[in-house]
């Protein structure tokens, strides 16, 4: 965590929390609360984005990896937007940006990678 002023006002960032796949969710978010408590975060940009090591195609695809790249790129992210909403909803104010991917929308979509597209509309 970075804090510094600017014109008056005490700015915070919050540089990085990522949420690996080999950890609990539960337990990463229990980790941000604890580092974003008393923080007055006016934006949140959720850029993080897991695919697979290699391309394959969606039946086969090892299970476990298609559920890391289900478990970061959206349940990480939308654990992530609850915690920061919580404060954000109580001050009347803030932003919550998703960073999507153009795998999701390119034509011809990338049959490669059907999970990760999916997870990144």
């Amino acid at each position: 965590m970075c804090c510094w002023w600017y014109s008056q006002q005490r700015v915070s960032v919050l540089l990085r929390a990522y949420l690996s796949c080999s950890e609990d969710i539960r337990h990463g978010i229990q980790r941000v609360e604890e580092a974003i408590e008393g923080l007055d975060i006016g934006i949140l940009i959720n850029n993080a984005g897991a695919t697979y090591r290699r391309a394959s195609y969606f039946d086969e695809a090892e299970e476990r990896v298609l559920g890391e790249v289900v478990r970061v790129n959206v349940e990480g992210t939308s654990w992530m937007s609850r915690v920061v909403m919580k404060g954000m909803v109580e001050r009347g104010r803030g932003a919550v940006v998703n960073v999507g991917s153009g795998a999701a929308c390119v034509l011809p979509s990338f049959p490669l990678y059907t999970v990760y597209s999916a997870t990144k509309a």
